[in-house]
């Protein structure tokens, strides 16, 4: 079952050059719909930003990635597979939903 921020390697060959990771923003509570809110994760050697405050920095795989929160979108849970299982980032909760509430209420 993936766990609200877990970090899942991306196995679309569209997208995974760009966004080679997608962290799981929604609460365990909801493990029963039939899909996940999702948001990508680029590495932070792959982007110039400024708006720092929608894009929080996080440590994965012992690289910097950016929390891509302008591209928050969802995904099937049945496509989620176990093994492209990286890491948690519930360390990095606080971080993560300021970035959410900036992007939705510019808090």
């Amino acid at each position: 079952m993936a766990r609200q921020f877990d970090v899942y390697r991306n196995p679309s060959m569209r997208s995974n050059e760009f966004w080679p990771y997608y962290l799981i923003l929604q609460n365990d509570y909801f493990d029963t719909l039939a899909t996940r809110v999702i948001v990508p994760l680029v590495a932070a050697d792959a982007l110039t930003l400024t708006q720092r405050r929608v894009t929080p920095g996080v440590m994965v795989n012992g690289t910097e990635h950016y929390v891509f929160m302008p591209a928050m979108t969802f995904l099937e849970a049945r496509k989620i597979e176990q093994r492209d299982f990286v890491v948690n980032l519930a360390d990095s909760r606080s971080e993560i939903l300021a970035a959410i509430d900036a992007i939705v209420t510019n808090a």
